[in-house]
């Protein structure tokens, strides 16, 4: 009768599990290997105990389960392997396994496979279990596979090649009746072709690779100063082509001056620094999900994120510190507090969630009460008495108290489903109040736009259709509206009407097309952006729009021309003011949450002209002294037009006449008129932050740069004069 397996391995998970592993491997694949003759392939199937049974779960001091399992399965086998060494050869299993076999087999088909030991001449007992001593099985066929072991390597007498005796190990069990040499043989010839099959591609795809990357660098090296040329002066083109407001002007015209200083490339980058929103801060990063909804307590400058994992996070605005976090329900798509800054509501895919902020920052904020947890809130805002006002996606408008007790139900003062002429529920976009509080106004994903009276949603005081999807909306208390809907349109609304008074210019941004050693050249400028959020400045003055390249444009109220702008790495999902319209706070869709000054004198923010100019030589940020004395930090572009920020040192000294930013890029250093002073800005490798001090060199002065700012007295106390 054929047994189902060839052989029972017996032994010891340590030290030889990873050695049945690989011989179990080698045997039941033994009919697809090409090394072995055609007519000699067959599968060996070797039982393992964890690969071909489990062994069962017995009490402490029953080992009977596990002895019939064990015997039931080596009756299913031919043979009787017992890979042995010195570490084993006392083990309980492989003992008993072996007094089982010799009890009901014949010792002929008792296999013994070495595993370890330095001396296979040594006394037997020293090597083998006693059973196999005593059965004179060791003098019988057995197996050197003391090779696995590297240590075995380096001590081990006698010992013969571990392929070699798997080779012939697979012999014997697929015909023991024959000579193994035959199979042995042809096993080796075929393994010697492949060993040299394999040395001769080897050879050939390292000859090949060689002669690829030595004829790489030639070329490289050869075009690389053409490239950088054509590449500066593509770039140089683009930014003197650009928008005057696109901050994407300094970054061509940056990497313009660094592929190829010129003095027409510096003009290029003089002209492009003149004017733009400077950066404030970025918030500690507290998730990798895009963060929806943002908003800001003006009396405790406190920032207030919402992410898409369902998370609130609490930031200082002074020192960009996460302060708390408290979790409500993913996603969270608006942010609203009231006057007092004493409650949140945050709506979210699951509802609405009313929190106490009252006691921040020393207190986390708690939950109070949540509503309509089954229909998700993508719109919210303050009503003028205090209340909530929230839109569903399902068209469900409902007026919140401000208020809740935790003890009772948290229930709607009024709650209305929105419908179009034949019924159908709309899915709500938008809510806010207009004209001083007297009138809502509700957008709708479907292109519907109504205005109700206050407290009035029983009949709309007008109705309109807007040709697409609306995505977005912003009132302003004193009166004016916009709208963003799906093709990136900015249309400016009265409030009082519905009709449309004015539409923003289109904006185009650049488009990437090719690629260079030398830096990103980007080609393309008519590609239209989409704009994802809108909101207004406090004074009505401003209107901030968000796209999904990062992009956030401020357009005047009034005419919507574009005043600034800002751009973020990512794009940029939610935008707010500040109550008092000097910062403007913006989130992405990386997590990050970013916060830019909007002082009403732009001119306050606009450079005075670059006098002198130097980049980091690793990360590429840039480093601008203004004729004013001013030191401005631009980080680093990227790739692509990513966030350019500014920072001033705005404590004129004696004139600077030259700057380097140092090796290390943790300092710019400045030779001042005085032939003494050094005049030293500590940065971070980010280039966003300042310290700036004077030092005294040792020595006579020599000039500005890496070697002055060595040789300067390190030990000596600096004076800090300024700190950001």
């Amino acid at each position: 009768m054929k047994r189902p397996f060839r052989a029972f391995a017996t032994y010891a998970t340590n030290p030889d599990g990873k050695l049945v592993q690989t011989v179990e491997a080698f045997l039941e694949t033994l009919d697809e290997n090409p090394l072995v003759r055609e007519d000699m392939r067959q599968a060996i199937a070797l039982c393992v105990d964890g690969s071909d049974f489990r062994l069962p779960k017995a009490q402490a001091g029953d080992e009977e389960p596990i002895r019939q399992l064990v015997a039931e399965y080596l009756s299913k086998s031919d043979y009787l392997i017992a890979f042995v060494g010195p570490a084993s050869r006392l083990h309980p299993w492989i003992r008993w396994e072996i007094q089982w076999w010799l009890t009901h087999r014949d010792a002929e088909t008792l296999l013994v496979a070495l595993t370890g030991g330095e001396d296979v001449e040594a006394d037997p007992a020293t090597l083998f279990p006693r059973e196999i001593v005593e059965a004179q099985a060791h003098r019988r066929i057995w197996f050197d596979l003391r090779g696995f072991h590297r240590q075995a390597l380096r001590s081990a007498r006698s010992m013969r090649p571990f392929e070699r005796e798997l080779v012939r190990m697979a012999a014997y069990l697929t015909h023991p009746e024959l000579s193994a040499n035959e199979f042995i043989a042809h096993y080796d010839v075929e393994a010697a072709r492949a060993r040299t099959r394999q040395r001769l591609l080897r050879a050939g795809y390292s000859a090949l690779l060689s002669l690829a990357v030595i004829a790489s660098v030639v070329l490289l090296y050869r075009a690389a100063e053409y490239y950088n040329q054509w590449n500066a002066a593509q770039l140089a083109r683009l930014s003197s082509v650009a928008d005057k407001g696109d901050p994407a002007r300094i970054t061509y015209a940056a990497a313009a001056f660094k592929l190829a200083p010129s003095p027409a490339h510096f003009e290029t980058l003089s002209d492009a620094l003149q004017g733009w929103l400077p950066h404030a801060a970025r918030m500690d990063p507290a998730t990798r999900r895009p963060v929806g909804a943002v908003a800001y307590l003006a009396r405790k400058r406190i920032v207030v994120g919402g992410g898409y994992d369902g998370v609130l996070h609490f930031h200082d605005l002074n020192t960009a510190k996460l302060l708390h976090t408290s979790h409500v329900e993913p996603r969270i798509d608006s942010i609203v507090v009231d006057q007092a800054e004493s409650v949140l509501l945050a709506g979210t895919r699951k509802g609405l969630f009313l929190l106490d902020i009252s006691q921040l920052p020393e207190v986390q904020p708690s939950l109070i009460a949540k509503a309509f947890t089954d229909e998700a809130f993508y719109a919210a805002t303050a009503a003028p008495n205090g209340d909530f006002v929230a839109g569903s996606l399902s068209g469900h408008l409902v007026i919140m108290p401000a208020k809740a007790d935790k003890r009772r139900a948290w229930t709607p003062r009024r709650e209305v489903r929105m419908r179009d002429r034949i019924g159908a529920t709309l899915g709500i976009s938008g809510v806010g109040y207009a004209a001083r509080g007297e009138i809502l106004l509700v957008a709708a994903l479907n292109g519907d736009f109504r205005g109700y009276k206050s407290g009035n949603f029983e009949q709309p005081l007008w109705s309109r259709k807007h040709s697409t999807s609306i995505r977005g909306l912003a009132t302003s208390i004193h009166g004016s509206a916009a709208l963003i809907d799906r093709n990136g349109d900015v249309l400016l609304i009265d409030p009082t009407t519905g009709a449309t008074q004015r539409q923003a210019p289109r904006q185009v941004q650049p488009t990437q097309l090719a690629k260079s050693p030398g830096g990103d050249v980007l080609l393309d400028p008519h590609q239209r952006q989409a704009r994802t959020a809108v909101t207004f400045s406090p004074d009505g003055r401003m209107v901030a729009v968000g796209s999904f390249d990062g992009t956030v444009e401020l357009l005047d109220a009034q005419t919507l021309n574009l005043i600034g702008r800002v751009r973020k790495a990512d794009f940029a999902r939610q935008a707010a003011f500040t109550p008092d319209g000097e910062f403007l706070i913006v989130s992405g869709d990386d997590g990050t949450v970013d916060v830019y000054r909007t002082d009403s004198d732009l001119e306050k923010l606009r450079l005075s002209g670059v006098k002198l100019f130097d980049v980091a030589p690793r990360t590429g940020w840039m480093a601008v002294l203004d004729r004013q004395e001013q030191l401005w930090l631009i980080p680093a572009g990227g790739n692509k037009a990513e966030p350019v920020a500014l920072r001033a040192d705005a404590s004129p000294q004696a004139e600077v006449k030259d700057i380097r930013v140092s090796g290390s890029e943790t300092n710019v250093v400045g030779a001042q008129s005085s032939s003494v002073l050094i005049r030293n800005w500590r940065v971070n490798a980010r280039g966003d932050s300042i310290e700036a001090f004077e030092a005294r060199p040792p020595g006579p002065f020599e000039h500005a740069g890496q070697r002055c700012y060595r040789s300067f007295d390190r030990g000596a106390k600096p004076r800090p004069y300024y700190r950001q």
